[in-house]
């Protein structure tokens, strides 16, 4: 399964448990809010790298920062 999917699959695990919190909110609302909060999960993940290493592409650390993600959310 590649990196993509993986981050599909865990923002509709988030948008369930959005549902599960706020009943009353639709199910695009609660995918939308969803993404949001692991998309910036991961710009929090980049900076970081970034930071730590500012020689390194932007997009080296986007791709590192989703693996991070993957393997430790």
């Amino acid at each position: 399964m590649d990196i993509d999917n993986i981050i599909y699959k865990r923002i509709e695990e988030e948008a369930f448990l959005h549902h599960k919190k706020d009943e009353w909110k639709d199910a695009l609302q609660n995918w939308g809010e969803a993404k949001n909060e692991i998309m910036d999960r991961i710009r929090f993940i980049a900076y970081y790298l970034h930071v730590n290493n500012l020689n390194k592409p932007a997009l080296d650390n986007w791709v590192e920062a989703q693996k991070i993600y993957i393997k430790n959310f």
